[in-house]
């Protein structure tokens, strides 16, 4: 809240959908939004954007907390991990039961890195304008926009051609990816481990099976 000023609210719900209208679920014979599938996704998300717009006003009226600390409990947490409270417990088991799906085993596999030939990115600002290589995920690809760097999907003999073009100037990949890439012979001397995406292997089986 700013000093002797009414409270701020900020709306960072997803909107729409351009084609999720009213006809367009009826043209499908659904009567009501689906819980679940593709005619579920009928919302953009937004809370990042949510987040940069929140971190802008704080800055407009006087926020001096360094981005480190804003950022260090939800590093930590992405680090680490999250406590599993026993409502979450319970109902992740439910909806997997839903689908006939017995989780047997999780296993985190690390968090992925920013390799970067553009020198070291120290904060959020520093990833802005980058052409930055990622997966085929969407949630990498609007993460990175959300940063205001410029993501692309390309396989690595693409990425690497395109490296040595002048067209890419990171890449988004863990770190025994980056390695057995030799990225640093391409010119990507600068890798950071910022915790900001992970990658966690499920092995489960249907109840069929």
């Amino acid at each position: 809240m700013p000093p002797d000023a009414q409270p701020i609210g900020i709306e960072a719900c997803g909107r729409s959908g351009s084609r999720a209208s009213i006809d367009f679920y009826l043209q499908h014979n659904v009567r009501s939004i689906p819980t679940r599938g593709p005619l579920a996704a009928n919302t953009v998300a937004g809370t990042v954007s949510g987040w940069i717009k929140a971190l802008a006003l704080a800055r407009d009226h006087g926020g001096s907390m360094p981005m480190p600390r804003l950022l260090e409990d939800a590093i930590g947490y992405a680090r680490d991990g999250i406590p599993v409270t026993r409502s979450q417990h319970l109902a992740t088991k439910a909806k997997l039961a839903e689908f006939g799906v017995i989780a047997l085993a999780f296993a985190p596999l690390g968090h992925r890195d920013l390799a970067t030939a553009k020198g070291p990115v120290i904060s959020p600002g520093d990833v802005r304008g980058l052409r930055v290589r990622v997966l085929a995920l969407p949630f990498l690809s609007e993460l990175y926009v959300a940063l205001g760097a410029a993501p692309r999907t390309l396989g690595f003999a693409e990425a690497q051609a395109a490296f040595a073009a002048g067209e890419l100037d990171a890449q988004e990949a863990s770190a025994p990816s980056l390695e057995s890439a030799r990225v640093v012979a391409i010119g990507q001397k600068d890798v950071i481990r910022w915790g900001g995406t992970g990658e966690a292997l499920v092995i489960a089986v249907r109840r069929a099976v």
